[in-house]
């Protein structure tokens, strides 16, 4: 078997069956690949019934595979059983609520069976609702050339989506890396530690995805103090991702650490001022950096933790009018837009 595609789900009945149209409407033979849908203990009955009941041109596709967990232990844990399940020799993931466009798994599989060598290949996607696209082709203009993990990491954004990637399956098995479960945030520190891991990789400007964005979405903070929490401990993984990788791999580990730099400062800048005093000392003395990143501001921060807590609270009125200001300037914009 070719490839295998694994979908993470946890009551997605509104749009499972959208996904796993997206697939079978690519005309790829039923024996050259599967999907594996892994129920993450959903409280909702409807989606595995949902998936039982899935059928493509009236009848039920043989390679639909359905693993229901026991307990919850979030994407992490489902994409893990997946890839611990799969037989194919290349890998997707997608989320249930994101499908496919057109064709482009047919050209992912043709562009694998040109680059046998590669552990894996990046592809581009576009965004939106779910009817009206926003980012269309973010990475196009990005090196395409042959290169190792490390250099791919140095030049490349390496966005932190795994379904951005088609993954060798023995590679991900040899590399023994597999996804943290049972957190919010799971993708970015996967994504980084398997680039790093790579012998060789590559980007082919394919419009593979197509990723929804919508309110209820695990990546939207809000006030939430256990989300807003989790997305500062992912950081903090990545942040001793990078003293991980210091002594074997040095040029790995800056690479790391300017996304963990990243992350850090918007965490700063952009979520835990909405926070109370205390709540901000908790969570920076929780995650504070194992090591020097070279910024100043994320720096100073993780060693005074106390005084930044006071400022973004201070701060925080100012904050609050700045990111309002923004979402409305980005909303006028938009309407302008649409009316033009």
């Amino acid at each position: 078997m070719f490839l295998s595609i694994i979908i993470p789900v946890y009551n997605g009945a509104d749009t499972i069956g959208r996904c796993l149209d997206s697939i079978y409407k690519q005309g790829l033979s039923e024996n050259d690949f599967e999907v594996i849908c892994v129920d993450d203990n959903s409280p909702n009955p409807t989606s595995v019934a949902e998936i039982n009941n899935y059928q493509y041109r009236n009848k039920r596709p043989s390679n639909l595979i359905l693993i229901q967990h026991k307990i919850n232990k979030r994407q992490g844990g489902a994409r893990n059983t997946g890839i611990r399940a799969a037989k194919g020799e290349w890998i997707l993931f997608i989320d249930q609520d994101d499908f496919y466009t057109e064709k482009s798994i047919v050209d992912v599989v043709s562009a694998a069976k040109c680059n046998l060598q590669l552990d894996f290949i990046m592809f581009d996607c576009v965004s939106g609702d779910g009817n009206e696209t926003k980012n269309i082709g973010s990475f196009f203009n990005l090196n395409q050339s042959i290169m190792s993990g490390t250099v791919f990491l140095q030049c490349q954004p390496v966005p932190w989506c795994p379904w951005c990637y088609l993954y060798k399956r023995s590679f991900l098995l040899a590399s023994r890396c597999f996804f943290a479960e049972n957190v919010r945030f799971e993708d970015a520190d996967f994504v980084l530690n398997i680039t790093a891991k790579a012998r060789l990789t590559r980007f082919l400007p394919i419009i593979l995805v197509y990723h929804t964005e919508h309110l209820d979405q695990t990546s939207q903070m809000g006030r939430d103090k256990n989300r807003i929490g989790d997305f500062l401990k992912m950081n903090y993984r990545i942040a001793n991702l990078a003293q991980d990788y210091s002594v074997e791999n040095s040029e790995a580990s800056l690479a790391i650490l300017k996304h963990a730099v990243f992350m850090r400062r918007s965490a700063l800048l952009r979520y835990l001022w909405r926070l109370s005093y205390n709540e901000i000392k908790a969570l920076l003395y929780d995650c504070k950096y194992p090591l020097k990143t070279g910024d100043n501001f994320v720096d100073f921060s993780n060693g005074h933790i106390k005084m930044t807590a006071f400022a973004l609270t201070l701060l925080k009125p100012f904050f609050f009018f700045y990111w309002k200001i923004k979402q409305l300037t980005k909303l006028l914009f938009h309407e302008h837009s649409n009316r033009s």
